[in-house]
């Protein structure tokens, strides 16, 4: 038996990983028809499998909370990760639920449809036993998937996230909504409104943030989140780039101007970036101008994790963001 109550340096992120399983399609075919794709792209990947992918490129010691199915995808998700050099100390694995295994249509644009085999996925069977040796880290990161998806994970994370933040660790939160029509029902709303008083910085696109705080006017979103207890909140934005919202108002930062061909795993790259940002101090102009071109970057390739940018060129883009004066991004 494990108590987590000593705390560790760094980054743990808590949710799904999958197998990707990515093509891109000239449209959606008619019932019965077909199109036609030149590959398929096998990635390894889930919300938190990105971003962790993402903080490890960036140069951050990030550890993983999850759980693989004792299957064939479940053996190669954690082979290829071990392979690669990952902390899977705690990730767990189960013979009773499968891997997830997502399947992305990416259509002309960039834009991706997703089929989710994920019913029964493994990562959404997390229980308090599975966390008694994971110390409190000095950031905690929470995929939504595990709040929208699993009852069992959602009752683990909201208890794990409470006893972070009263341990001094800051949590951030991707509500990572992703339904069929883009609607929560009231029993999600509520696990929502209930781990949202343990969050620190909440990162959510423009539906996700009208969701949880009931109304899309940016004011009444930011009096409303902020309200439950949430310090700062990243909106992110597509291609209109993102905004900050805090107590001290908004602020708006235009996206990179870059050809998109694939979004997905893009919202990912921008939590890593916003969550470097934080471990490395930047201000929140430098910040907001960083995660734009950060997560700019990976949608002009098809692919999540193989998309980021090299070393060489997130020097750049640190070089360029240092010293940014916050004023002109006040909305």
């Amino acid at each position: 038996m494990c108590a987590s109550k000593s705390k560790m340096k760094g980054v743990a992120c808590f949710g799904d990983c999958n197998i990707d399983l990515i093509t891109t399609i000239p449209s959606i075919p008619v019932l019965g028809g077909c199109v036609f794709s030149d590959a398929v792209h096998f990635n390894v990947g889930g919300t938190v499998l990105n971003t962790v992918f993402a903080l490890r490129h960036l140069g951050i010691d990030v550890s993983m909370i999850s759980k693989v199915g004792d299957d064939v995808f479940g053996k190669y998700l954690m082979r290829s990760l071990r392979e690669k050099g990952f902390n899977l100390e705690y990730v767990s694995s189960t013979s009773d639920y499968p891997t997830g295994v997502t399947i992305g249509l990416v259509e002309p644009g960039g834009e991706i449809r997703w089929i989710s085999a994920r019913l029964r996925a493994a990562d959404k069977y997390i229980f308090p036993s599975d966390l008694e040796c994971v110390p409190v880290p000095e950031i905690l990161y929470i995929s939504g998937v595990a709040i929208v998806e699993g009852v069992e994970t959602r009752t683990t994370i909201t208890a794990f996230a409470r006893h972070v933040k009263a341990q001094g660790g800051t949590v951030v939160l991707d509500p990572n909504i992703r339904t069929p029509e883009l609607t929560i029902d009231d029993e999600v709303r509520t696990a929502f409104l209930a781990i949202l008083p343990s969050v620190d910085v909440l990162v959510a696109n423009e539906a996700e943030l009208a969701m949880l705080s009931g109304s899309k006017e940016v004011e009444i979103s930011r009096e409303k989140i902020l309200g439950l207890g949430v310090s700062t909140v990243w909106e992110k934005r597509g291609d209109k780039g993102a905004r900050l919202l805090n107590a001290k108002g908004v602020w708006s930062f235009p996206a990179s101007e870059v050809r998109a061909v694939d979004a997905s795993g893009a919202g990912d790259a921008f939590n890593a970036a916003i969550i470097f940002s934080m471990l490395n101090e930047f201000s929140d102009a430098e910040t907001g101008v960083f995660a734009n071109l950060f997560a700019g970057y990976t949608v002009r390739t098809v692919g999540t994790t193989n998309a980021l940018p090299p070393r060489e060129v997130i020097k750049e883009m640190i070089q360029q963001v240092t010293g940014i004066d916050s004023a002109g991004y006040r909305k």
